[in-house]
């Protein structure tokens, strides 16, 4: 077992070495509009996505000679607006996420990449949505896992991005009962969120 890992890394760092790119630490600033996708609450669609902001670092290395990987620490505050519960800024979310991708060069300066991403909640907005109203049990999801696509282009020292996130585990998960049609209600959601930005490269 410790001749195999042993293995495994000196091939690892020999196919480090066998690249023509330069490793690079980005500084990353973006815009991004969240959507939330929901159950039906008794027939209707509640939240409207709204837009927020992500700010960050990553640190782009080569692997091969047209595949980088890049891992990145990034701050984001996402934005959906309630329509029909009318809670102010109800939902209003700010995360540290944790996102590491693979990157291929389909040109010289323009990649796609694809990876995935871990979202760990820092703050949201105090309101109360409960899984168990009787337990006073919270609805929310500290963390979030998702899957990432998209493309960056390079002009210079300068990078433009695009991605799109897609949310693996329900950011909240609610349940009560309406005494009025005499059902229990299950109202929950998934995150789904587009990302367009611009990097700066320290090479």
């Amino acid at each position: 077992m410790k001749e195999t890992a042993l293995l495994c890394f000196i091939l690892f760092s020999l196919l480090l070495k066998l690249n023509g790119q330069s490793k690079a630490v980005l500084i990353n600033l973006g815009v991004n509009k969240y959507y939330l996708k929901e159950s039906n609450y008794e027939g209707q669609k509640s939240l409207i996505p709204k837009f927020g902001i992500n700010l960050g670092f990553g640190y782009e290395h080569p692997i091969f000679k047209k595949v980088s990987i890049v891992a990145a620490f990034e701050f984001s505050q996402r934005n959906a607006e309630d329509t029909v519960f009318n809670y102010p800024n109800g939902f209003k979310f700010n995360y540290a996420s944790f996102p590491i991708s693979i990157n291929f060069y389909l040109l010289q300066n323009f990649k796609f990449q694809f990876g995935a991403q871990y979202d760990h909640l820092i703050f949201r907005q105090k309101i109360n949505l409960y899984s168990d109203p009787n337990l006073k049990k919270t609805g929310y999801a500290k963390y979030d896992l998702g899957i990432n696509t998209g493309i960056r282009f390079q002009i210079g020292a300068f990078e433009i991005n695009g991605l799109f996130n897609f949310g693996l585990v329900r950011i909240f998960d609610t349940y009560w009962y309406n005494p009025d049609t005499g059902k229990v209600n299950n109202w929950y959601a998934k995150s789904r969120m587009f990302k367009i930005g611009v990097s700066y490269l320290i090479k």
